[in-house]
């Protein structure tokens, strides 16, 4: 893991705790886009080659970060705001496992003891 990665990791589980907190939608809704603009320029752990053009694409980030708009255009069909605390925390931590060694990474990357400030 690199010292972007584990940051990123730690700012998206402080998000993903913002979000269990609010019951306010638009404030979700914020906290989704700021998870994706924190996302986006960090590259994952594993990345993917196209065979067509030899060039790097990022598939499992880019499906989750597609994920995380779609809910975030979608909050409010879901009719108990507990389903959407408990959708958009799973999805952020689907994001978070494409930064780290899956589940485990998140846990490590979360205890690390850095100067790295969330």
């Amino acid at each position: 893991m690199t010292t972007q990665q584990i940051k990123l990791v730690k700012d998206l589980e402080e998000l993903k705790n913002k979000i269990r907190l609010t019951q306010d939608r638009k404030e979700i809704n914020s906290y989704i886009m700021q998870a994706i603009q924190m996302a986006t320029p960090v590259e994952p752990r594993l990345v993917y080659i196209s065979s067509n053009e030899g060039t790097p694409y990022y598939q499992g980030k880019a499906s989750i970060i597609n994920l995380l708009k779609n809910e975030a255009q979608h909050l409010s069909n879901y009719l108990d705001i507990e389903d959407v605390h408990f959708q958009i925390s799973g999805t952020l931590t689907m994001l978070m496992t494409k930064f780290v060694d899956g589940i485990h990474g998140i846990e490590q990357a979360l205890n690390v003891n850095s100067n790295i400030s969330v």
